[in-house]
């Protein structure tokens, strides 16, 4: 019967476990590579929201973003100079 399950090909728990947290590990530095790619230059980023004194948003590229500045710039697109990156978001300085 060619519907019948083959045991030989049935991956074990823990094996995709192991395969699921390798690919979230290359998911991951993949992110920060793009990330870092555009450090130190300028992107234009759409600032969404402030959380703990910093504007958050995203750039044109949907690079996480955050910044010190006006709470006034919430719902404007601003030039910011890309600093560095924390793994999470890129810091960066209204241009």
């Amino acid at each position: 019967n060619t519907d019948a399950l083959n045991i030989d090909k049935i991956v074990s728990i823990e094996k995709r476990r192991e395969r699921s947290k390798k690919l979230h590990s290359l998911s991951e530095q993949k992110l920060l590579k793009f990330y870092d790619q555009f450090i130190g230059q300028k992107r234009p980023v759409l600032f969404e929201s402030i959380k703990n004194g910093l504007l958050i948003g995203h750039s044109d590229n949907y690079i996480k973003i955050r910044s010190k500045g006006n709470p006034d710039l919430i719902n404007t697109i601003q030039n910011v100079e890309l600093l560095y990156n924390d793994g999470q978001y890129v810091y960066g300085a209204v241009a």
